[in-house]
């Protein structure tokens, strides 16, 4: 699963030890490697990224590209 964030919060990504991938009009992704099976505030949660959900741009639960 691909997860899109506002770029503001690439500092907690990295602190969190996520690395993420610029994609344009002030946004990053996040690949954390989860089916469509997982709600993504319960894989934040768990990742210690709680924090960040309302900083969710888009799920993109189907994406293989990684």
């Amino acid at each position: 699963m691909t997860v899109t964030f506002d770029k503001s919060v690439a500092p907690s990504l990295l602190e969190g030890g996520y690395s993420y991938s610029p994609s344009g009009n002030n946004t990053v992704q996040v690949y954390f490697g989860y089916d469509q099976d997982r709600d993504i505030y319960d894989i934040l949660e768990e990742a210690g990224l709680g924090h960040l959900t309302d900083s969710v741009i888009y799920t993109d639960y189907f994406n293989e590209d990684y």
